[in-house]
């Protein structure tokens, strides 16, 4: 935790002093290796500490030095921290993500990351050349986790590399710049192809830092249509939209959508009651649970006059397998999520036991209220509030991203020595040396400490030969075995993605946040009502019986487009998209997955064994344990209690993560409250660190580490 300020007088005495080595280094070639570069490094640094003191005391990390809120230090503008790709870059509507990433693949050369001017990456400390090779700590991926690792080792002195194997950081956070159109007069607009909603927004910096760090970047936001007055089920509701029938065009009553809500609450509430009934639900497939509700749903309601027969109308099926792909399937399909992840959808278990067999299920008066629920939600939504938020209207509302989530990554890699189209292919933790990793291209990057692994769990799976990572010793067998019930089970599988698509005249409802139509392979965020001028994003989910895999992106955008143009038979006649892009994340090979859903025997226990370091705490009965060479960062290793399957849950993976380090260093001091995190990244906590940057160097080098 951060106290008081440290006196470091007796470290200012010990200017000539030489770095001490790894005294627990079994390998001697090794030992004097690394003493002889420890030497070279610190004659170095006390012939120019004096000179540079006062020079480089607050350049460390480009906002070590605290800043007043609202200083020009502390705000950076969403225009110069925003990655704006050139039209010349952009995908073609036939090109697909898996294309670019190939290309990324087959590039060896590496390079160090370039930034607009106010997120320069400079070096880091006076280095000596023979030390250039050699880190306290090694981070393997720039995405939000990594970067926030690398932000929180680097502001307490120790010299880190971030290894990145795309051409540019955030990882699954990704925003791109549609180029402007003068021909039809259209701006220049961002677009997020990964994460776009904060979740969980509150005025805690412990519960959503992602939010207070957005605020203070100048981030603009807005709240989502469905916790509009109050909370309903979150980012991108289906019944929070417009829905029309693909026969005629016409809009369909919100009434007709509601007795489907209404319908879909009960199955639900019945699945979740037979759920806590099973023993391993773990191990039985959610689908064959989920039909069986709803066939004794059905019957019940057939049973009591309710309903003529059993069966759905092609109507009430479309609108009820759409709301199955948004509310339960929208990572993995039905056929791969078991039965234990029907308790993640926030039913209260209390309510679904009173409500589940209650054939007067929804109560007198409820659907006339329930319609003007989603009539009220509808026309707040028409006017969205595009701000910069002070703080959330009410506690945990979901907050669309609007002027772009890559600020966020931007400012977390500020002053971090990032090195871009770097794949990473070999781990070596072998005890009594250095952690050693290997690039693709051959270069050797060593870590006097450890090295915090923040791929995705499709990655680390091996799932693609390009982006495979091979652990010297290998992975524990816990650990793989894991791995192997976290993110896509092959390349290519079903998973969350999107389309983009830019049409030079709106024809759509305009007023409207979400278009929906019976057909699930079609939920459309209207962005152009968020100022992005004619632009729609397509959500397919991964229970939206949409295979990318086998689908050419003509093929993808055909199935979008022609449901439009049934959607609107008159409005849209003749308009075809001047822009499309799909993201295809399950064939990237360096993502393989949106975001993490279990799949079949899955349970906690297997995101704490993918989250424990190497070797683990217990790795040594009897003796002192070792301290962990590899530690595991990224969305999968969040608990379900937690931030699941979303930026901030990774965001703090990586700061935990941080933390272990920074303890096993004995530096706890550069340990910041968590309740003051965005604080301390910001610059708004008093500096707690030694104010030259070579002190601080040999007080990490001090420590302990086998």
């Amino acid at each position: 935790m951060v106290g008081s300020c440290t006196n470091f007088d007796s470290v200012e005495d010990e200017k000539s002093s030489h770095r001490q080595d790894l005294s627990t280094l079994s390998d001697s070639a090794a030992n004097e290796e690394l003493s002889s570069k420890a030497t070279d490094n610190d004659a170095t640094a006390t012939e120019n500490m004096d000179a540079e003191a006062g020079s480089n005391a607050n350049t460390v990390s480009g906002f070590d030095s605290p800043t007043a809120e609202g200083s020009s230090d502390g705000d950076t503008s969403i225009e110069s921290s925003l990655i704006s790709v050139p039209a010349s870059v952009l995908p073609s509507p036939s090109s697909s993500s898996s294309s670019t990433a190939s290309s990324t693949a087959s590039t060896s050369k590496q390079s160090l990351v370039t930034f607009p001017k106010s997120l320069d990456c400079s070096s880091v400390g006076p280095e000596s050349h023979e030390d250039q090779a050699l880190f306290d700590v090694i981070i393997i991926g720039a995405g939000v986790s990594g970067l926030a690792a690398a932000q929180m080792l680097h502001k307490a002195g120790l010299r880190c590399v971030v290894l990145e194997a795309r051409d540019r950081i955030g990882g699954r956070i990704h925003t791109i710049e549609l180029p402007a159109s003068a021909e039809h007069g259209l701006p220049s607009v961002s677009v997020d192809l990964g994460a776009n909603y904060l979740h969980g927004c509150s005025n805690s910096q412990l519960e959503q830092p992602l939010f207070h760090l957005a605020r203070h970047l100048k981030v603009q936001t807005c709240v989502a249509p469905a916790d509009l007055g109050d909370k309903y089920r979150g980012w991108e509701s289906a019944e929070v939209a417009v829905w029309r029938d693909l026969d005629s065009g016409n809009e369909i009553p919100l009434e007709t959508v509601a007795d489907v809500c209404f319908l879909f609450d009960q199955c639900l509430m019945h699945c979740l009651a037979s759920v806590r009934r099973l023993r391993n639900p773990a191990w039985v497939p959610l689908q064959s649970v989920f039909r069986a509700s709803t066939r004794a749903i059905l019957k019940m309601h057939c049973q009591n006059g309710r309903r003529p027969n059993q069966l759905l109308t092609p109507l009430e099926q479309g609108i009820f397998s759409s709301l199955c792909a948004r509310l339960i399937a929208y990572v993995n399909p039905f056929h791969r999520l078991p039965a234990s992840e029907v308790s993640l959808i926030g039913y209260d278990a209390y309510l679904a036991l009173a409500y589940h067999t209650d054939p007067d299920y929804p109560p007198t008066g409820e659907r006339e209220r329930f319609v003007q629920y989603l009539r009220d939600k509808l026309r707040s939504a028409s006017k969205p509030d595009i701000c910069v938020a002070v703080k959330p209207k009410q506690r945990h509302e979901d907050r669309l991203v609007v002027s772009g989530f890559s600020a966020i990554t931007d400012f977390l890699s500020k002053g971090l020595d990032i090195r871009l189209s770097c794949p990473v292919r070999a781990i070596d933790w072998t005890a009594g040396r250095p952690v050693s990793v290997r690039s693709q291209d051959g270069q050797v990057f060593k870590a006097r400490h450890c090295c915090v692994v923040s791929l995705p769990a499709g990655v680390l799976k091996g799932l693609h030969d390009d982006s495979s990572v091979t652990f010297t010793p290998p992975l524990p067998r816990a650990k793989r075995q894991a791995l192997g019930r976290l993110g896509i089970p092959k390349i290519g599988a079903e998973t969350h993605d999107k389309v983009v698509l830019r049409f030079a005249r709106p024809f759509w409802d305009l007023e409207a946040p979400h278009l929906e139509c019976p057909d699930p392979r079609v939920h459309l965020l209207n962005l152009h009502l968020y100022g992005k001028t004619g632009v729609l994003m397509a959500h397919l989910f991964g229970g939206s019986s949409m295979r990318t895999a086998g689908l050419t992106d003509d093929q993808i955008v055909g199935v979008i487009v022609g449901a439009l143009h049934r959607m609107y038979p008159i409005a849209a006649a003749g308009q075809q998209p001047i822009f499309s892009l799909v993201t295809r994340w399950s064939e990237d090979p360096w993502t393989l997955g949106s975001y993490t859903s279990g799949e079949l025997g899955c349970s906690e226990a297997d995101r704490s064994v993918y989250s424990s370091p190497l070797p683990a705490p217990s790795a040594n009965p009897g003796s002192s344990p070792a301290s962990p060479r590899v530690h595991f960062a990224g969305e999968a290793t969040v608990s379900l209690s937690e931030a699941y399957q979303c930026t901030h849950g990774a965001f703090w993976s990586g700061v935990h993560r941080a933390s272990d380090i920074l303890r096993a260093c004995q530096l706890d001091r550069f340990i910041p409250p968590e309740r003051r995190i965005v604080d301390y990244l910001i610059g708004r906590l008093p500096p707690q660190e030694p104010s030259h940057p070579m002190k601080r160097r040999r007080l990490c080098a001090n420590s302990k580490f086998v």
